[in-house]
């Protein structure tokens, strides 16, 4: 069996790399991050410095790219305006319009729960 692959977004990383927070969600998001890090050798991990620049306003070349590259890869995010529910079956519907599978979107919190 293939070792799953995974993007890291750059929200992940600060949560890492932070000092404690003294908001006692903000503290809890990054244990549970810090957790997952120590149990990441089960994955491929992969960054790209392409995906940190957002693309400009109506920059659909960019956007598309991005997706791309992202296509059949589980994301790694923290934000909750991406890994949000309410949001998924939009951000699914966008990517399948652009011709493209959408990735997995998920939270540390996810991996950790498995």
């Amino acid at each position: 069996m293939a070792t799953p692959k995974l993007y890291i977004e750059t929200s992940v990383v600060s949560y890492l790399t932070a000092q404690g927070s003294r908001d006692l969600v903000l503290a809890a998001h990054q244990e549970v991050t810090r957790t997952w890090w120590a149990l990441r050798d089960g994955y491929a991990l992969y960054v790209s410095q392409s995906f940190c620049t957002r693309a400009g306003a109506g920059d659909s070349e960019a956007a598309g790219r991005r997706l791309e590259a992202l296509q059949g890869m589980p994301l790694l995010h923290d934000c909750k305006h991406i890994a949000n529910a309410t949001l998924r079956s939009r951000i699914e519907s966008i990517c399948r319009t652009a011709g493209f599978e959408p990735p997995v979107i998920c939270t540390p919190l996810g991996l950790v729960a498995e």
